[in-house]
């Protein structure tokens, strides 16, 4: 059935219907057409499963894009490398306008005093959306510490 070149239908009278119409080729070259198609999409191959009592041949199509060893692989690396290298060396460069924002917020925060985004956003005179993100960074870092909240959450140097 996979090799095709051989063509043994169920059902006799649906095949005669069907080249009636000029579909169909009784070729035996369908299984393998739907694996080339499978193939040239991407997609998983299809599972070929055969059962007895009744005798039944079941072929299972799936949609899902298949993974490549080799997106697996680098996939692997990647985590090996984020749990052995330090933090910083994983993170993105940052630039020079990010790391002036991030010695800013340093400067002007003291210890033991808790901050809103808010107020360091306009220190900054940036978007309290950004403000945010920065605030984040410094929190990943381990330079401040967040009191936990979702809502009204404040900030300080630790």
């Amino acid at each position: 059935m996979r090799l095709g070149g051989e063509s043994d239908p169920r059902n006799k009278a649906l095949m005669k219907m069907f080249n009636l119409i000029n579909i169909g080729e009784r070729a035996g070259s369908g299984v393998p057409n739907i694996f080339n198609v499978w193939a040239d999409e991407g997609w998983k191959e299809p599972i070929i499963e055969e059962r007895f009592d009744p005798d039944r041949t079941v072929l299972t199509l799936s949609f899902v894009k298949k993974v490549s060893e080799k997106s697996v692989r680098k996939k692997v690396s990647e985590k090996s490398v984020r749990k052995k290298a330090p933090e910083k060396s994983v993170r993105k460069k940052v630039t020079k306008k990010t790391q002036a924002h991030y010695d800013a917020i340093l400067a002007f925060m003291n210890t033991d005093v808790w901050y809103k985004a808010s107020d360091l956003a306009g220190v900054l005179g940036i978007k309290e959306t950004r403000t945010k993100e920065l605030l984040r960074s410094l929190v990943e870092d381990g330079l401040l510490a967040d009191n936990g909240v979702t809502k009204g959450r404040k900030y300080k140097k630790v």
